[in-house]
């Protein structure tokens, strides 16, 4: 804390990711660090501002993309962004509201841009309501991020090269929207927290990504005409413990 309405911070980050290709699970770790700084304006409005460095990992051995008999690698890298957030605390501080937005450098992130992703840019509004002050919070929000994937149409025979792989372009694009098929866009969170104590308490929390879908054209390793569809919906379930010391 430098003083009673600035505070800033700095998180060290390390990661382990896997990736199976249908040839066999490949893992690895990444590292890197989250610095931010967080200004409280007036008594009931926050500002705050991070920063995530990139974090790659290799992945070894995870399939034969150029076709020679090898195995080939495949470096990801989850990508530098930057995150501006206002916190709002309403009805005598028991209602907290939020508005986020973050920027994700995706055409520069090892992987993602072998793939032709975009920067993208993501907005969320949160609410979390005290039910038992102190005790028992309920939460809800929204979130926006545009598909980072973008969109080939009219695409020919011929290879695209990634991370000094020759792919044939109908293989490239078929793995592109399968097997990365970043293409929901709509997010709804609900939660639910309870603090058994000031230093233990448990959070349950689910996700709902709304279904979207990708369609590109172009031509087969045959030469004939051929149109790909993707799309995409999920769903996930969190449970966590957290202990405070």
């Amino acid at each position: 804390m430098v003083n009673q309405k600035l505070s800033v911070g700095l998180g060290l980050q390390a990661s382990y990711g896997m990736l199976d290709l249908g040839m066999g699970m490949a893992s690895g770790f990444g590292f890197g660090m989250q610095p931010g700084l967080v200004y409280k304006a007036t008594d009931r409005v926050t500002f705050g501002i991070s920063y995530i460095s990139p974090q790659g990992i290799k992945h070894e051995d995870v399939n034969d993309f150029d076709g020679d008999g090898a195995m080939d690698d495949l470096k990801l890298q989850s990508p530098n962004n930057i995150g501006l957030g206002v916190a709002v605390e309403l009805l005598d501080r028991r209602l907290i509201a939020e508005l986020n937005t973050r920027w994700i450098n995706w055409s520069d992130a090892d992987g993602y841009s072998d793939f032709d992703w975009k920067d993208q840019w993501t907005v969320g509004l949160g609410f979390r309501y005290a039910v038992l002050r102190d005790k028992c919070y309920v939460s809800a929000g929204y979130n926006y991020g545009a598909s980072p994937l973008k969109k080939h149409s009219n695409w020919a025979p011929g290879f695209t090269n990634v991370q000094g792989k020759n792919i044939p372009n109908y293989y490239y694009e078929t793995f592109r929207i399968t097997g990365f098929p970043a293409v929901v866009e709509h997010h709804l969170t609900l939660g639910l927290t309870y603090q058994f104590t000031q230093k233990f308490g448990a959070s349950l929390a689910y996700m709902h990504a709304f279904e979207n879908e990708i369609v590109e054209s172009g031509t087969d390793l045959f030469g004939r005409p051929t149109t790909m569809t993707s799309d995409l919906r999920e769903n996930g379930l969190d449970f966590s413990l957290n202990w405070r010391f």
